[in-house]
C-alpha cells in the first residue's frame, strides 16, 4: 500500500499544481482583460485627438487658401496701380519734355530792339496765349496750368 499511498499523494500534488496553474492563468486573463479595456480607452482618446487634429489641419488649410487668394488679389491690385502710375509717369515725362521745348522756344525769341521791354513782354505773352489756344483747338495737351486762362 505504500506505493498506492504515494501515488495518491502524487496525484494530489499534480491536482494542486494544476489548480495553481489554472488560478495563475485566470489571474493573467483578468489582468489582460483589464489591460485590453485600458488600451481601448486610450485608442478612443487617440482617435478623438486625431479627428480634432485633422479638423484643425483642414481649418488651417482653408485659412491658408483664403490668405493666398487675398494675397493674390492684393498683388493684382498692386500690379494694376503700378501700371497706372507708370502711365502717369510717362505722361508727366512727356509733358515736362514739351514744356522744356516750349521754354527753349520762348528763350530763342529775340526782343525787337525798336520796342520797349514792356511791349516786347506783351508781345511774348500774346504769342504764348495764341500758341496755347492753337494747341487746345487741335486737342493737344498744353503745358499751361489748369488755372491759367488764355
Amino acid at each position: 500500500m505504500g506505493l498506492l499511498d504515494l501515488a495518491s499523494g502524487f496525484e494530489n500534488y499534480v491536482i494542486m499544481g494544476l489548480i495553481a496553474v489554472l488560478a495563475a492563468l485566470g489571474i493573467y486573463v483578468v489582468i489582460l482583460h483589464s489591460e485590453v479595456g485600458e488600451v481601448k480607452a486610450q485608442m478612443q482618446t487617440k482617435t478623438e485627438e486625431l479627428q480634432m487634429s485633422q479638423a484643425d489641419n483642414q481649418q488651417l488649410r482653408n485659412n491658408i487658401t483664403a490668405q493666398n487668394a487675398a494675397i493674390e488679389q492684393i498683388k493684382i491690385a498692386a500690379d494694376q496701380r503700378l501700371a497706372d502710375k507708370q502711365k502717369e509717369l510717362e505722361s508727366a515725362h512727356a509733358t515736362a519734355q514739351a514744356a522744356l521745348v516750349t521754354a527753349n522756344n520762348i528763350m530763342l525769341i529775340k526782343p525787337d530792339p525798336k520796342k520797349s521791354l514792356c511791349e516786347n513782354s506783351l508781345d511774348l505773352i500774346k504769342e504764348t496765349i495764341k500758341a496755347v489756344q492753337d494747341e487746345i483747338s487741335k486737342g493737344k495737351q498744353t503745358n499751361v496750368p489748369a488755372t491759367t486762362k488764355p
